[in-house]
């Protein structure tokens, strides 16, 4: 399983809610432009999909195809719980780092 929380208002989160599936992509380190597009919806972001049509973004580390499993109110958020229905670890001769955003800026892992 996986959770994350999403605010109330989330447009996004009112999509996923009614399709009942989502994904998870890792991004690599190298991938800060594609992080920060998704911003603007996935515009110009090149991805396929898994066998239930979630995206998976061109060049990700990995990723997560979920169903929507449980959600819990949490304040002014949603703490929303997923199924792991199917998942891929992208082989690479050269390890790559994941991309993490933290408080407000890009970091590299310790």
């Amino acid at each position: 399983m996986v959770s994350f929380s999403v605010m109330h208002s989330s447009t996004s989160w009112l999509k996923i809610r009614a399709a009942g599936i989502f994904s998870v992509n890792i991004l690599a380190s190298g991938q800060r432009e594609i992080s920060n597009a998704l911003g603007d919806k996935w515009q110009g972001v090149a991805w396929s999909g898994t066998t239930s049509g979630n995206p998976v973004i061109e060049g990700s580390l990995a990723w997560v195809d979920c169903t929507l499993y449980e959600e819990h109110l949490a304040g002014d958020h949603r703490i929303v719980i997923g199924l792991v229905n199917d998942m891929s670890v992208a082989q690479s001769e050269n390890e790559q780092q994941p991309l993490i955003f933290f408080k407000g800026r890009y970091v590299e892992p310790a």
